[in-house]
């Protein structure tokens, strides 16, 4: 939990962005393609796209490339 605290502190977020669309809870993998469709329910802490089990670290890769920087 202090990850996300920290991740949303560097990129200057507050909690009340974390679920912007609450009926919005399954989507389609940002970073698979269309050939997969993989539908997930996981989503990136930091800017909320959808990611499949493959693709799931906590945060997407650009905001992971973000917080590296």
């Amino acid at each position: 939990m202090f990850i996300l605290i920290r991740i949303n502190e560097i990129l200057d977020k507050n909690d009340l962005e974390r679920n912007p669309n609450p009926t919005e809870t399954h989507g389609r993998c940002g970073y698979c393609s269309s050939k997969k469709n993989r539908k997930t329910r996981y989503r990136c802490h930091s800017c909320k796209c959808f990611l499949c089990l493959e693709h799931l670290k906590g945060v997407c890769e650009e905001c992971a490339s973000i917080v590296d920087e």
